[in-house]
């Protein structure tokens, strides 16, 4: 998932080049959030070939269903799950 070599500061900058407004290609969304800056994040890492993640729809799905089989977990501050995402491609 994750390739090439970057720095904390080259990340730092690609984050910090982010718009923290609506983007045109948000259909699932009404207004500028949480999860749309998370995405606007993974398109940025993605098209600076830092990540490669493939499609980042489906990994907001994955996310999603993720969240909701562990809400009580979560909610209660129950023990931590790691997961390998199915969405998310190999180290290139």
């Amino acid at each position: 998932m994750i390739r090439g070599v970057h720095t904390s500061d080259t990340i730092a900058q690609l984050m910090s080049d982010i718009p923290m407004q609506f983007p045109v290609w948000e259909q699932k969304e009404d207004s500028f959030n949480c999860r749309v800056l998370v995405k606007e994040a993974l398109h940025a890492l993605e098209d600076h070939k830092v990540i490669d993640i493939g499609d980042i729809d489906k990994l907001e799905e994955e996310l999603i269903s993720l969240g909701e089989e562990n809400d009580g977990s979560i909610v209660t501050g129950g023990p931590y799950k790691v997961y390998f995402s199915k969405c998310c491609n190999d180290v290139v």
